[in-house]
C-alpha cells in the first residue's frame, strides 16, 4: 500500500508513479510479478475530507492505469474514501452478530468456560483488529 499526502495533485501524481515505476524495476530486478492476473488489478482509493477535490493524474502500474474504487479492502480493514469506517464497522457487527446468536443458541447446552472460549475465539477478534479506528465517531445505527 502505497501513501502519499496531496498537496499537489500533478506534482503526487509524478511522486506516485515513479514510486510504482521503482517497485516494477523491483520485482523485474528479482524475478517477481505483481499482479498477473488482469481481473487483480491494483486500485486507488482518493481519501479526502473536503466537499470537492481536485482532479487527479492517473496512475499506472506495469503499464496499466490503476483504477479508482470508492473503497477497498487491505487486509481485512476497509477502507473508504472519506476515511470514515462505517462499512468495515458495519460489517465487523453483521459478522459478530452471527456468532453471538450461535453462541446463545448453544448457551443452554454447553459449560460457560466453552461458551467464553466461543466468544474470545469468534467474536472479540473481530473488534480487536483495527480497534484504534472504533475511536472515530461512526455513523452506523443499531
Amino acid at each position: 500500500m502505497l501513501y502519499s499526502t496531496v498537496h499537489d495533485a500533478v506534482m503526487t501524481s509524478e511522486e506516485l508513479n515513479n514510486d510504482l515505476e521503482a517497485i516494477r524495476q523491483w520485482a523485474y530486478q528479482w524475478k517477481m510479478e505483481f499482479n498477473p492476473d488482469p481481473t487483480k488489478q491494483a486500485y486507488e482509493v482518493i481519501s479526502s475530507q473536503k466537499e470537492s477535490s481536485p482532479i487527479h493524474p492517473p496512475l499506472f502500474f506495469n503499464n496499466n492505469e490503476v483504477s479508482k474504487a470508492t473503497e477497498q479492502t487491505h487486509l481485512g480493514l476497509i477502507l473508504d474514501s472519506k476515511l470514515t469506517f462505517v462499512n468495515h464497522i458495519t460489517e465487523k457487527i453483521k459478522v459478530a452478530r452471527k456468532s453471538i446468536s450461535l453462541i446463545k443458541h448453544f448457551s443452554k447446552y454447553l459449560p460457560l468456560k466453552t461458551l467464553d472460549q466461543m466468544y474470545k475465539l469468534h467474536v472479540r477478534p473481530n473488534f480487536d483488529y483495527c480497534e484504534v479506528i472504533y475511536h472515530v465517531p461512526a455513523l452506523v445505527s443499531h
